[in-house]
């Protein structure tokens, strides 16, 4: 399984910055330009124990992930 690993630091309180994260409506946001992200579906606010759908890339070379949230820390 691959895992990807990226860190920041943001100067809001880390709360704040947990509700930006569940609202699926971000996920674009924070997503890297390339490859294109498309969210499919997604319950919101985001749980442990979501399914979120999405594709990778575009057109014919988009790639369809489905995820598994595993795991939150509430407020973390």
């Amino acid at each position: 399984m691959t895992v990807v690993v990226r860190s920041s630091t943001y100067r809001v309180p880390p709360e704040r910055l947990f509700a930006f994260h569940q609202d699926v409506a971000n996920l674009a946001r924070i997503s890297p330009p390339v490859p294109r992200f498309t969210l499919i579906s997604a319950p919101s606010p985001t749980r442990a124990g979501d399914l979120q759908e999405f594709t990778l890339g575009l057109g014919p070379l988009a790639v369809r992930w489905t995820a598994r949230i595993t795991r939150l820390d509430e407020g973390r």
